[in-house]
């Protein structure tokens, strides 16, 4: 029978990340659909949990809801719990645990906490983007999953290069400059440019072993 994946109307980052994870990293989920209920409820008021085939996320008070726990969680990361015990190889995906324990904090409000955290900056995030797009009315239910799932894919491809760069840059070779510290790496990875320069190096040297094409910034 097709799968279902059940979340609320609305969809916040939380209800659609759920959504992405399942149907990223779960093969049975692949070609789930998806289906929307109000926030709470459940798909034709059916106990959430019975049937195999219909999985409820952020809505239904089930095992991946998480408004009636009282730890600081999401529906994110309780489907990525579901997921690690099904797969082992998810346990040490970097990326995918930075990815949602963002996701966590914005569910949480905790954004507030950050630096500068009316900054204008901030008004680029996946978060808002979709917000945005909701208070102007330029999105339905249906496409707010469709762009959060592209932007999902963008965000979780970009930390894994960033991962990638980290470890190149701990691998580089530190050296003074007459400006300050400065680092150079053996790598295909343009990241380490500015991640770099980020992290404090005044001048940061990428050469391509393949090409051998240098590039420098400072």
């Amino acid at each position: 029978m097709k799968k279902l994946i059940i979340t609320h109307f609305n969809p916040d980052l939380d209800a659609i990340g759920s959504c992405w994870l399942l149907q990223r990293f779960d093969p049975d989920f692949k070609k789930a659909q998806i289906e929307f209920v109000a926030a709470g409820e459940t798909y034709q008021n059916q106990k959430a949990d019975v049937k195999e085939e219909v999985v409820h996320v952020d809505t239904g008070m089930g095992k991946f809801d998480h408004h009636q726990r009282e730890e600081s969680t999401c529906a994110m990361k309780l489907v990525f719990n579901y997921l690690k015990s099904k797969y082992d190889h998810l346990k040490n995906d970097k990326a995918l645990i930075q990815l949602i324990e963002v996701v966590r904090q914005l569910d949480h409000f905790e954004e507030v906490l950050w630096s500068e955290p009316d900054a204008d900056r901030y008004g680029f995030l996946l978060d808002q983007i979709l917000n945005g797009l909701k208070n102007a009315g330029r999105a339905n239910d249906y496409d707010l999953i469709d762009l959060g799932f592209m932007g999902l894919d963008g965000v979780y491809s970009n930390l894994k290069i960033k991962n990638k760069a980290r470890e190149k840059l701990k691998k580089g070779v530190e050296f003074d400059t007459r400006w300050g510290r400065a680092i150079g790496c053996l790598t295909q990875t343009n990241e380490v440019l500015k991640l770099g320069q980020k992290l404090g190096f005044i001048l940061v040297v990428q050469k391509d072993a393949k090409t051998e094409h240098v590039r420098i910034k400072g």
